[in-house]
């Protein structure tokens, strides 16, 4: 009878330390995968990694290339482009059933999916599916 209380005490501990692994993955309107939205400058597959894949100003994947396909002011498919309407999609995994779209990586702020839209779902500091939010689960998982 000793031993029941010490396991429940053991459960209860092992549960409460499981963690999710949290990421905001962005893709392009073409399918295109590039990368992770975080600042994670360590990261390999993050957008902050100057000397990644998806960080680097020279790749053709990075949001970063002023000159590629999805970082340039005029692409209609970049996320650096104010006036699109096909920026990057940001997806949130590792919490719930699948992923959660957590609206366009993108410098539109009238697009109500942007997330530089302060007034939109996903580009309000206060709204739940907002990176934008510090107290939100996509907004802590983005900036750290």
């Amino acid at each position: 009878m000793k031993t029941l209380p010490l396991i429940a005490v053991a459960v209860v501990f092992g549960l409460s330390s499981l963690t999710y692994a949290l990421d905001v993955r962005l893709y392009a309107e073409d399918g295109t995968y590039l990368g992770k939205v975080n600042n994670n400058r360590n990261d390999p597959e993050s957008i902050s990694n100057p000397y990644g894949k998806y960080g680097s100003k020279d790749s053709p994947t990075s949001i970063n290339n002023e000159y590629g396909v999805y970082g340039s002011k005029i692409s209609l498919l970049s996320a650096n482009n104010p006036n699109t309407a096909h920026a990057p999609n940001m997806y949130g995994t590792g919490y719930g059933n699948g992923p959660t779209y957590l609206g366009k990586k993108s410098a539109n702020p009238y697009d109500s999916r942007s997330s530089s839209n302060p007034y939109g779902q996903y580009g309000s500091q206060y709204s739940p599916t907002s990176t934008n939010n510090p107290y939100s689960v996509w907004g802590r998982t983005v900036n750290n």
